[in-house]
């Protein structure tokens, strides 16, 4: 970093005028100067900089090795963003000379990307779709916003049900709302089947991958939500599913409200804050478990726009990695065995995610869309 810049950033930090990229700026800076950098700052101007940092920066990521602790300030994850947007604003680390310098070979994140099925068979790419009316079923209406969402509106009395598929692919998710007025957040690489209005005394729909659900009050009319082995039933509460085929576990987060979890013959009667964990495999088929200590904002992560982590491993890392880039990843070999606590937006591109791997002692060679991972 230039003297300039250091002299400025330095004085918009203390003064509390920094944009939270010039934050995230001069704390990785700082955290990874160099003795013999050229800052050409005098050393109160860098213990001013010190005392700052210690009471305002965020409190550091953590990077757990098996041999070794590496404590790396919670900016970086930002700053990527910021570097890998073409603008180089400090020299790349020791740790990390490797940094992406051609973006034109990197890859973008996902975005709104979905397919809607309707009742008759007929294929909707929504991102190509336009605006406004894009189908009527049945007598409601479905219509696509200028946000990006799909909206039904209810205009009859339905005595047959008609179902619709909205599916996303790897690298999309995409939002809509239920006739009911039910919100619901797809993760990529997931689906949901559902009516295009609700009849009778129940309200049921059926859902593979990931979901955010913010289901509309109606005493009268249970909501229920199938995924693989499990049923979550509520009557109006905000809650999460993820419910992935290459994952041996179920997991529903239950934000507000309350929810009955069954499966099999067990139940859960979940309370805010509280997940329920549905483990295939298990000696007797299937086993429903209550966690009282989920970290409710990295299970909701994904729908915020982040990717954050708490004590995951690479593996972990990576899934999410393929499903928003649409990777395919390869390991070879032992793995360093880390834990990783983070967050980073799911905005940036694929090199922002990989530098995070390489801080923690991965190897990581790309191809295409193909990842490969090694110690």
């Amino acid at each position: 970093m230039q003297h300039k810049d250091a002299k400025q950033l330095l004085e918009k930090y203390r003064s509390g005028t920094c944009s939270p990229e010039e934050k995230a700026l001069i704390e990785y800076w700082f955290h990874h100067l160099r003795a013999d950098e050229d800052h050409n700052l005098s050393a109160d101007e860098l213990e001013i900089a010190h005392t700052d940092m210690w009471h305002k920066a965020k409190p550091p990521i953590k990077i757990i090795t098996a041999k070794r602790y590496i404590r790396v300030a919670a900016a970086i994850f930002i700053l990527f963003g910021v570097a890998l947007s073409g603008h180089f604003l400090l020299k790349a680390p020791d740790a990390a000379p490797h940094i992406v310098k051609n973006i034109s070979e990197d890859i973008a994140p996902g975005g709104n990307k979905a397919i809607l099925t309707l009742s008759n068979g007929q294929q909707i790419v929504l991102t190509d779709a336009r605006n406004g009316n894009i189908a009527t079923e049945h007598l409601t209406l479905i219509n696509k916003t200028e946000d990006g969402q799909v909206v039904y509106e209810d205009k009859g009395d339905h005595q047959t049900l008609a179902y619709n598929t909205i599916t996303t692919p790897r690298g999309g998710q995409y939002s809509l709302t239920l006739s009911d007025g039910t919100k619901v957040f797809l993760n990529a690489a997931s689906s949901l089947k559902y009516p295009v209005a609700f009849s009778g005394t129940q309200r049921e729909v059926e859902l593979t991958g990931e979901g955010y659900f913010e289901v509309a009050h109606n005493a009268a009319k249970p909501f229920k939500v199938s995924s693989g082995n499990q049923v979550v039933e509520v009557l109006g509460t905000h809650f999460n599913i993820n419910s992935y085929s290459d994952t041996p576990v179920i997991k529903t987060t239950l934000i507000e409200g309350s929810v009955k979890i069954s499966a099999g013959k067990q139940t859960l009667l979940l309370k805010p804050g509280q997940q329920s964990q549905a483990i295939a495999g298990m000696a007797d088929g299937f086993k429903l478990i209550l966690n009282k200590n989920v970290d409710v904002s990295t299970e909701i992560a994904w729908k915020n726009g982040l990717f954050q982590f708490n004590d995951a491993a690479i593996t972990e890392v990576m899934q999410n990695a393929a499903r928003w880039y649409d990777l395919d990843v390869v390991y070879e070999g032992d793995l360093p065995v880390i834990k990783i606590t983070g967050q980073i937006s799911r905005k940036v591109n694929l090199s922002g995610l990989l530098e995070l791997m390489k801080f923690a002692g991965a190897s990581i060679k790309t191809e295409g869309r193909k990842v490969t991972i090694s110690k």
